[in-house]
């Protein structure tokens, strides 16, 4: 949460609100760029589970492209990602490496991103 509230994508009063209960939050990039909240959850483990229930929505009956996985020193947790989205796809990640400097700015150490692309 630290690093939302330092960024602006959350204010303080919610940042530490978020601090104290010990949220792990989930944020969804939309099409047009804006980043929404997506679930609020108490634990890695939690939003872990979160993020794949809603790539198996997203996904359904659609024809994946590729999909690609960033990550902020946290190799097991995309890892982990790699391999249950292509349990989910049939395909191999198109790459899983670390996260660039602005995406840790502006979230984290420790943060994944999982961005998909269909056909």
């Amino acid at each position: 949460m630290k690093y939302m509230v330092k960024s602006g994508r959350v204010s303080y009063s919610k940042g530490l609100m978020g601090k104290l209960l010990g949220i792990k939050p989930v944020v969804e990039v939309k099409n047009h760029g804006k980043t929404e909240a997506f679930g609020k959850p108490f634990t890695e483990k939690a939003s872990m589970k979160l993020v794949m229930n809603e790539m198996t929505r997203f996904v359904g009956s659609n024809k994946v492209w590729g999909y690609a996985i960033s990550h902020a020193d946290n190799q097991q947790g995309a890892d982990w990602y790699a391999e249950q989205l292509e349990k989910l796809t049939g395909k191999k990640a198109v790459f899983v490496q670390q996260a660039s400097p602005v995406l840790v700015t502006n979230v984290g150490p420790g943060v994944i991103a999982v961005s998909v692309m269909l056909e």
